[in-house]
């Protein structure tokens, strides 16, 4: 993916991870250290000590999700924040409410596939092309279907 393609702000997400990072008074090696020890079985919530460094200089171009959201959650910051610089959510996206554990569960599989990436760079919803509207759509139904079969389990 060249800068041309990309739709977020590389030199703007570098700067302020790096800004967070250092007002956090965190080295990167810290950094690398804690998201190893918080998903130490999760090579995709893992981020190296190279990797952070290539983030923080605007060498990446195209950014992993859960890499983003391991950062938010150790410097404390807003995911969404983090995935709309990346360029992977349009601007003033927003969960309102609190999710629970099973939506959560079901968020992180949408954005780790993908789907949410494709959809967010749409113009609108409804030119998202056919396939990505009926994963998508499958993904909810698979979901609504989970849900249910664990509340009919918990009575």
């Amino acid at each position: 993916m060249s800068k041309k393609e990309f739709t977020g702000d590389i030199e703007r997400l570098a700067a302020y991870l790096k800004e967070v990072r250092t007002k956090l008074e965190l080295s990167t090696n810290y950094v690398s250290d804690e998201s190893k020890r918080r998903y130490p079985t999760s090579k995709q919530r893992q981020i190296s000590f190279a990797y952070l460094c290539s983030m923080e200089r605007g060498e990446v171009m195209e950014f992993s999700p859960l890499k983003l959201k391991t950062l938010a959650e150790i410097y404390g910051q807003d995911y969404l924040y983090l995935l709309y610089l990346a360029g992977i959510l349009p601007e003033n996206t927003t969960i309102d409410a609190p999710m629970t554990e099973l939506q959560k569960l079901v968020y992180d599989e949408l954005i780790e596939s993908g789907l949410f990436v494709t959809a967010a760079r749409s113009k609108t919803m409804g030119k998202i092309d056919p396939r990505t509207r009926n994963a998508l759509r499958k993904a909810v139904r698979i979901a609504a279907k989970t849900a249910i079969e664990t509340i009919l389990n918990n009575e």
